[in-house]
């Protein structure tokens, strides 16, 4: 059984070996953005400027003692931007499922923490970015309610 908690200090070393693999899946498909996992540890300051914050969260998921999953995710009002209706608004900035596990109804649990964490936080909107090469990211975010809100392009100068 799955088990969703806030992630601690002690776990880094868990997230971050689930952190190089989807690195390393972005790396394999957009290397000239992505750069490829080099140590174990890279990511770790990124995590951490998500964990034990008043506006973000860093959840990490249990089977037994393993962490098998993470996710990151901020709250923020929309109100620096004129055109905006002021909102608070929750975006996912990471999450990522061992491969091992995916499939599983693990990414589910986490997104569904999340936006019970966001909800309890007065959030009336979740979002997230997915890499166009990600079809079944793209899909399992389609099954959860999520809908296509922009696109973001890029061309090479």
């Amino acid at each position: 059984m799955v088990t969703i908690v806030e992630a601690q200090a002690h776990d880094m070393e868990a997230i971050c070996r689930l952190s190089n693999q989807i690195n390393e899946q972005h790396h394999q498909n957009l290397p000239e953005i992505f750069r490829k996992p080099t140590s174990l540890l890279q990511d770790a300051n990124y995590w951490q400027t998500f964990m034990g914050k008043q506006h973000s969260i860093v959840l990490v998921a249990n089977i037994g003692n393993a962490i098998v999953g993470a996710i990151a995710a901020t709250v923020q009002l929309s109100d620096s931007t004129p055109f905006l209706v002021p909102c608070l608004r929750c975006r996912i900035l990471t999450i990522v499922v061992d491969e091992v596990h995916q499939r599983q109804g693990i990414g589910k649990a986490l997104m569904s923490a999340v936006e019970n964490w966001a909800r309890a936080k007065g959030a009336k909107t979740i979002g997230l970015e997915v890499m166009a090469f990600n079809r079944q990211a793209f899909d399992f975010y389609e099954l959860l309610g999520f809908e296509i809100l922009t696109h973001k392009m890029q061309k090479d100068i």
